[in-house]
C-alpha cells in the first residue's frame, strides 16, 4: 500500500534489498532509504528471518552512499536497528551516530532522541558502559523537554540494561514503566522491551514472581505484533530461568528450546549465546556444559565481553554443581576479570560469591590495570587502609569530600567489606601487599590453593 510496489522500476533507481528467497539485496536510492523499504527489512528481523541476507542488502546500501535525511530519518533508524540486533555494532554505531547529526540539523528532536537511545544499547552489548550513560543521558534530557509517550520508555530500555550490570545509578531514570508493576503500559514495541527489561532486572533484584509476570506479559504483546526475534528481547529464556527458580521446570524448557531455536534461525552470535547460556544452565550436567561451550565459541572474538563473563561465570556455577573447583575457578576467575575491566559491578559481585565459594581469590588490581576496582577508587582505598580520615584524602587526591565518600562506598560494596576498620585486611585478602609498604597489589597468583573454601 505503499505506492512504491515490489521496488523495481518504481523510479526509486534500486529495488529490494530485504533479502528475500531467491533475490539478491541490491542497491538503495542514490539520495535517501525509503521508509517502506525500511519497514519491510524490520518487518523480517521481527519474524527472525536471516540477519545475514539483511545485513548484505544494509551494507550494499551503505556502499553506495546515501546519507541520511529529515525525510527518512526513521527509515535510518530501522537500518540501525537491524544493524544492532545482527551484532554488527560499528556500522550500528555509524549510522546512529549519522541519523543523530542529521536530525539535530534539521531540528528533528525525536529522531535524535531514537538514535541517541539506540545508540546507547550498542555501546552496552559492546561493554562501553561509560559511552552509554553518556548518550542515555542526552536522550534522557531532550525528553524532559518534550515528552513523546510512549517513545519515552527509549531511555529505560538501556537504564535498565546497565542496572543488570552494575546496579542501580542515580541520575538515569527508568521511565515510565518503572514504577506501576502491573499496570497497563502503552503499545508500542519500544515499551514492550521496556517492560521486558523490567522483567529481567526484578528478578535480578530478588522479585522473581513479579519479574516473571513482566516476562510473558511482554512476550504475549511482543509475539502478537509479530516480534520473535530473541536478539530484540531474550524474554524467554529469562522467563525460563525465572520458573525454574520457582520450581517449574517443566514449564521452563519449552521456552528455553525454542528461544534457541529461533536464534539459530536468526544467526547473530550474540542472542544465539544468550540463548544457549540460559539454557545450559537450566538442563545442568553435560548437556548444559555442552551449551554453554557452544556459546563461549560464539563469543571467542570478545566483542561482547559482559557476555562473556556471564557466560564464564555459567560454565564456573555448572563446574561448581559438579564439585569440579578447579575448572569452577578458572572460569570464575576470568568472568571476575572481564566484568571488572568493564566496571560492571553487580556482574562482578556475582562473580565473587561464586568465586569465593569454589576458594578462588579475587584480587584488586594496580591502578591502570583491568580489574573491579577502578584507578580513583583504588588510591582512596590505599590512603584510607593507611588511616587517612576523608578530608585528608580529599585534600590529597584534589577530590571533593563527598567524592570520597562515594569511592569508598563503592569499594566497601566491591570488596563485600562493612567499614574502614575492614580495608587493610580486605586489601591484602584480595591480593594487596602491606598497606604501610606496598605500592599496589601483587601481580602474582589470582587463585587460592585448591581446598575447601572457608
Amino acid at each position: 500500500g505503499d505506492g512504491e510496489g515490489d521496488g523495481e522500476g518504481d523510479g526509486g533507481g534500486g529495488g529490494d534489498w530485504t533479502g528475500g528467497p531467491g533475490r539478491r539485496a541490491s542497491l538503495l536510492p542514490a539520495r535517501a532509504v525509503r521508509l517502506s523499504r525500511a519497514s519491510r527489512a524490520l518487518a523480517v528481523a521481527f519474524a527472525c528471518g536471516t540477519s545475514g541476507e539483511l545485513v548484505d542488502g544494509i551494507h550494499d546500501a551503505l556502499s553506495s552512499g546515501p546519507e541520511p535525511t529529515d525525510e527518512s530519518s526513521m527509515g535510518w533508524l530501522a537500518i540501525g536497528s537491524i544493524l544492532l540486533w545482527a551484532d554488527d555494532l560499528t556500522a550500528a554505531a555509524r549510522v546512529f551516530e549519522r541519523a543523530a547529526a542529521e536530525a539535530e540539523r534539521w531540528h528533528a528532536p525525536l529522531p535524535r532522541y531514537t538514535a541517541l537511545w539506540l545508540h546507547a544499547l550498542a555501546e552496552v552489548n559492546a561493554g562501553r558502559l561509560a559511552e552509554a550513560r553518556g548518550l542515555t543521558a542526552t536522550a534522557v534530557g531532550l525528553a524532559r523537554e518534550r515528552p513523546w509517550d510512549v517513545w519515552s520508555a527509549g531511555p529505560s530500555i538501556v537504564a535498565m540494561r546497565l542496572a543488570e550490570e552494575c546496579g542501580r545509578e542515580p541520575g538515569l531514570a527508568f521511565g515510565p514503566l518503572a514504577g506501576d508493576p502491573g499496570g497497563a503500559s502503552p503499545r508500542l514495541w519500544v515499551a514492550d522491551l521496556a517492560l521486558a527489561g523490567r522483567g529481567r532486572l526484578r528478578v535480578v533484584e530478588g522479585d522473581v514472581g513479579g519479574g516473571l509476570a513482566d516476562l510473558l506479559e511482554a512476550g504475549r504483546r511482543l509475539t502478537a505484533i509479530g516480534c520473535l526475534n530473541p536478539a530484540m528481547s531474550p524474554w524467554r529464556s529469562a522467563a525460563a530461568l525465572a520458573l525454574v527458580r520457582l520450581g517449574r521446570t517443566d514449564e521452563a524448557r519449552p521456552l528455553a528450546d525454542e528461544e534457541v531455536r529461533l536464534a539459530r534461525a536468526w544467526g547473530a552470535p550474540r542472542a544465539l549465546a544468550v540463548a544457549l547460556r540460559r539454557r545450559g544452565v537450566l538442563r545442568g550436567g553435560e548437556p548444559g556444559l555442552a551449551d554453554v561451550a557452544e556459546a563461549l565459541s560464539l563469543l571467542a572474538d570478545r566483542r561482547f565481553p559482559l557476555e562473556s563473563a556471564r557466560t564464564l561465570l555459567a560454565r564456573g556455577g555448572l563446574h561448581r554443581s559438579r564439585r569440579d573447583h578447579d575448572a569452577a575457578r578458572d572460569a570464575l576467575t576470568e568472568a571476575y576479570r572481564l566484568a571488572g575491566q568493564y566496571e560492571a559491578d553487580r556482574l562482578a559481585g556475582q562473580i565473587r560469591e561464586e568465586l569465593l565459594v569454589v576458594g578462588g581469590r579475587p584480587r584488586v588490581t594496580r591502578p591502570g590495570d583491568p580489574g573491579p576496582l577502578a584507578p580513583a577508587e583504588w588510591r582512596v582505598a590505599r590512603l584510607a587502609a593507611n588511616g587517612a580520615t576523608n578530608q585528608e584524602i580529599a585534600a590529597r587526591l584534589y577530590l571533593a569530600r563527598r567524592t570520597v565518600e562515594a569511592h569508598l562506598t563503592s569499594v566497601y560494596r566491591k570488596l563485600g567489606i562493612r567499614g574502614r576498620s575492614q580495608l587493610p585486611e580486605a586489601l591484602r585478602r584480595f591480593g594487596d601487599e602491606s598497606p604501610e609498604t606496598g605500592e599496589g597489589p601483587a601481580h602474582g597468583g589470582t587463585e587460592i590453593p585448591a581446598g575447601r573454601p572457608r
